[in-house]
């Protein structure tokens, strides 16, 4: 593999991640110059002026699930948990960027936007969210799961 070769390689790597995660290109630039130990990639470029070029083993695609995605959080990744507030039962869904917490019935869902209001929808009556008590128990569980999404939202 020429040394062009394996310039371009990383470019198309950030052409992906851009595409995959949605971000801007030069973000994408910045992350792979990030996983080869430079803090940007005008930093790379730099080293990369100086005769620093990564061996053709080192070329890891970040994009590869294994390498980009943990096991807590990651794309089509949904940490569930069961749990009861006033004797009703409730599921708690956390997604890579939303929150659902429901049962049959009722169901709240949490974007990832702190601004974003939460949708609360009701399917049948009598309704535990009825219940101003509930319905403030069930938000509190649901706020901290969301913001726990946030948290890892501004890790990434």
């Amino acid at each position: 593999m020429t040394i062009r070769n394996e310039l371009d390689t990383l470019r198309s790597f950030a052409k992906r991640l851009a595409r995959k995660h949605r971000i801007p290109h030069h973000n994408a630039l910045d992350i792979i110059a990030m996983q080869y130990g430079h803090p940007h990639w005008t930093a790379l470029m730099k080293a990369w002026s100086k005769g620093w070029c990564p061996a053709p083993h080192e070329l890891i695609d970040i994009n590869e699930a294994e390498a980009t995605e943990s096991m807590e959080r990651g794309m089509g990744f949904v940490r569930t948990t069961d749990g009861a507030s006033a004797g009703v039962p409730y599921t708690l869904q956390i997604g890579f960027d939303d929150v659902l917490i429901g049962e049959n019935g009722w169901p709240i869902h949490l974007g990832h936007a702190p601004s974003e209001e939460p949708k609360v929808e009701t399917y049948s009556k009598p309704n535990p969210l009825d219940d101003n008590a509930f319905l403030s128990e069930v938000m509190r569980i649901a706020n901290k799961a969301a913001d726990g999404v946030r948290e890892a939202i501004v890790k990434d």
